[in-house]
This record gives structure tokens, sequence and C-alpha cells, in this order.
């Protein structure tokens, strides 16, 4: 299956800040539970191909922008309408490399933060502390919210399509969203890509 391809064994273990610059990415590497930061740029994940067997060509959509949509109940005219979404294609038909994929969707997202902001800040909700001591996240309908200091996270794809149609979407992460920490959505992330590491067959030596 498609979704099977995709190296998320290596994608989540991305440390991927999308309001700052590509040179501050980093990614986790090393066994499960020994895990280091390193910058990701320059690393050996940025050459591994962004899916066994490769791609050349792919489509980005964001998530949220999908949700959006497809919550959007008004006729089809007034419905809401997300940016283009993003064309990767290498004409030689070389695979997708990791390092490609991120530099290419980073700036993808970097053009369309502003949108990206008031989607999210439409399900991120205002933090209010119960009777009992727990922190939720109240969203009030029709109102945008976000803290101004807010950071956001490469949190996960989806992917459906064909061998020639592939379309990838890319889910967000806002700093405490849902009352999740920063270090619960790292320790989650990491897991996940521990799971997806045991699950691939051996495409490559790195652990």
């Amino acid at each position: 299956m498609m979704d099977h391809r995709m190296r998320r064994d290596i994608i989540y273990r991305l440390r991927w800040n999308i309001l700052g610059t590509l040179e501050n990415i980093e990614i986790a590497a090393g066994p499960h539970g020994e895990e280091t930061f390193v910058p990701f740029v320059g690393s050996s994940y940025a050459n591994e191909s962004i899916a066994q067997p490769p791609l050349s060509r792919l489509s980005v959509r964001v998530g949220e922008f999908l949700d959006k949509r497809s919550f959007d109940y008004a006729e089809e005219e007034y419905r809401y309408r997300p940016p283009p979404e993003l064309i990767i294609s290498n004409h030689d038909d070389s695979p997708i490399t990791m390092g490609q994929f991120i530099t290419e969707v980073h700036a993808y997202l970097t053009r369309n933060m502003d949108e990206i902001k008031k989607v999210k800040g439409e399900l991120y909700g205002q933090l209010v502390e119960q009777e009992d001591g727990t922190i939720s996240n109240e969203v009030t309908y029709g109102r945008s919210y976000l803290p101004s200091d807010v950071k956001i996270f490469f949190r996960q794809i989806g992917v459906v399509g064909s061998d020639e149609n592939v379309k990838i979407s890319v889910a967000l992460y806002a700093e405490g969203e849902a009352a999740c920490s920063v270090d619960k959505f790292w320790s989650i992330q990491l897991r996940l890509a521990e799971r997806y590491r045991q699950d691939r067959r051996p495409t490559s030596t790195l652990q």
C-alpha cells in the first residue's frame, strides 16, 4: 500500500518548528530511548528517500486546511478554499529525498503561515483551568485564537492516491494544543518513529 511506503520511521524523528528556519530543524539520532537531537540539514537522514520504493512526484496539502473545508457546510461556491497544494516533482525521475521534501514543504508552510495560524487558531481554544485543577482548551465558535508566542511543529502525515498521483497531507501541532505539553508531544513522536522502524522491512542502515 502507498501509505506504508513513506519513511515515517525518519519523518517522526523530526523536531520541526515551522515558524523557525530550515537550519533550526533537528532530528533525533540514535536508538530509541537514547536519542540525541542533531541538525537535520547536513545529516545522513537528509539523503534518505522519502519513500521506499522511491517517488519522484507527489503533492502536499495542509491537514488543517482539509479539515476546515470538510467541516464547512456552506454551498460549494461559498465553502472554504484552501491555498493551492504544493507539487514536488523531479523531471528526471530521481527520488525525492527527505531533505528535498522538508526544504520545499518548509518554504510552502512559510508562504502560507498567516492562513495556517488563522485556521489552527479556530481549533486551538484558550487554556482554561477547570474546578478540579485540570487544564483544557475551550474553543469559541467563529473565533481564531493562538498565543502570540506559540510554536507550531510538524506532527504527522497522511497519504492517499496511487503511484502516479500521491497526495500527502501534513498535520501540525501547536504548543499546548489539547493541553498536551511539548515534552509529551516529543515522547509520542519518538514512540511512533520506533514503531514504524520496527514495522518496516530493512532498507537502510540508519538507526
